[in-house]
């Protein structure tokens, strides 16, 4: 299903490299302002309140989840 992260995926790591850090904040904060289309996977990724909408509550998640980890 292209609608859903698979179980390997990590909710929030955009760039894929497994780790969540500050290069996915920088890239969620370009995908907001509107400087970077997010691709499927990034959609998903960085979708971590699960609302389908990429915005700045999606950004203080991922702070977040930064933070507790």
């Amino acid at each position: 299903d292209s609608n859903c992260l698979n179980m390997n995926d990590i909710l929030g790591d955009l760039n894929q490299d497994e780790t969540l850090n500050i290069l996915d904040i920088i890239i969620m904060v370009d995908i907001v302002l509107g400087n970077l289309i997010p691709d499927e996977y990034m959609q998903l990724s960085g979708d971590v309140n699960q609302d389908t909408i990429l915005d700045v509550i999606d950004i203080v998640g991922l702070v977040w989840m930064i933070l507790e980890s």
